[in-house]
Parts: C-alpha cells; structure tokens; sequence
C-alpha cells in the first residue's frame, strides 16, 4: 500500500513540477525551468509523503533535514538528466520522461529508508488506509 500511496503523490508532483517546467521553457533556458519546476512541486512532496505515504515514520525537523537532502539529490537528477538532454541536442521537453520514470525510483528508496523510515510507526487508525 505504502508504494501505491508513493505513486499517488508521486503523480501528483511530477504533475506539478512537468508542468511548471513546460511552462517556464516559453521564458527560461532548461536548467532554470528545472528550478521552477522543482520548486514548485517541491512541498506537495513533502505533505503528501509525511502526512499520508509515510504516516507514522519520522518526523519533526531531523525528517524535515532529510526531505530536504534528499529532494536536492533528486533535484540534482533531474538536473542531469535536462543536462544530458541538452548535450544530444534534443528538444528539452523530452527530459520529462527522464523526470517521471527514473527520479521517482531514487526519491522513494530515499524516502521510505532515510527520510521517514527508522521510527516506529503508528497504527493507523483506518486499517485500509
């Protein structure tokens, strides 16, 4: 359940930040429509992962830490991948594919491990949840 959940969110967030990116290429070269797709996807991913995927995991600032670590990491994939992108001279909207299927792989190893694992988790209180 807790990879679906990952998915869900995933989704959601690679939504928002495909979109930001596509959008901000009308305006800004590839690596600066990266950061703005970045930023904004960037607490979604944060919300729906600590209070829904990761429920009961870590928490607090030293979670907190982590996220934000682990989201530069990803960041700096994402990063590469537009780079790689731009050195075959491809159209920058094909770094998206790179965005959607080899990042999330990374960021939820990190997540469920590093950023919210290792606590105890709590029940929750819907048992399909």
């Amino acid at each position: 359940m807790e990879s679906a959940k990952f998915a869900v969110v995933g989704a959601i967030a690679t939504l928002v930040h495909s979109a930001c990116y596509l959008s901000a290429l009308h305006w800004l070269a590839p690596q600066w429509a990266n950061v703005s797709g970045f930023l904004c996807a960037v607490s979604v991913t944060y919300c729906g992962n600590r209070f829904w995927t990761f429920r009961g995991g870590r928490a607090g600032s030293e979670a907190l830490l982590r996220f934000f670590v682990t989201s530069a990491t990803g960041f700096a994939c994402n990063a590469g991948i537009v780079a790689v992108v731009g050195r075959h001279g491809l159209d920058p909207r094909w770094a998206v594919g790179g965005m959607t299927f080899v990042t999330p792989v990374v960021m939820f190893v990190l997540f469920k491990r590093w950023v919210f694992g290792g606590a105890t988790a709590r029940p929750s209180a819907n048992a399909s949840d």
